[in-house]
């Protein structure tokens, strides 16, 4: 072989891998852009399960309570225990329920209703009825209606 073909073949092999070199740079740049576009998206993602589960978490914290208070109503054994129970049913009425129930509107309905009931029967001086009586369909309704928001069960799928 020449010189001058081993020179051209040499240029040749030269320039093809400085092709490959600035190609190889170029998709390792492009990579590296998807690479980090895709962990930004997991990350965001991630931060809004866990953002959901805490909004669960508070949910459920306020549900529950409320749905002892109202329990603790109706399972009451006079109209004095009620008048006791009464504040505690209130202050979550106005208070972490209200805010929480808001979003859900048969939660907020049932709440409403209960209230109501209470009120009712604690300006009703003459009730002969017993609480449990009074009280337990309502009770019975507010469970009901908070249990699909907390059950996790039936909550995963918007966790996820």
């Amino acid at each position: 072989m020449s010189r001058d073909i081993l020179e051209a073949k040499l240029k040749f092999y030269d320039r093809f891998l400085a092709t490959i070199t600035a190609l190889g740079i170029i998709l390792g740049g492009f990579w590296g852009v998807y690479t980090y576009v895709e962990t930004q998206h997991q990350s965001i993602q991630l931060r809004q399960r866990e953002l959901a589960l805490r909004v669960f978490k508070e949910k459920k914290n306020a549900y529950l309570s409320l749905i002892d208070a109202a329990g603790e109503i109706t399972a009451s054994k006079n109209r004095q225990e009620v008048i006791e129970k009464a504040p505690l049913f209130l202050k979550l009425y106005y208070g972490r329920a209200h805010v929480i129930a808001e979003a859900d509107p048969n939660v907020s309905d049932m709440k409403i209703a209960f209230k109501g009931k209470l009120m009712t029967y604690l300006k009703n001086k003459e009730m002969n009825e017993s609480p449990f009586k009074y009280f337990s369909s309502v009770s019975f309704d507010l469970t009901n209606a908070c249990k699909s928001h907390i059950d996790p069960r039936t909550i995963e799928s918007t966790i996820e």
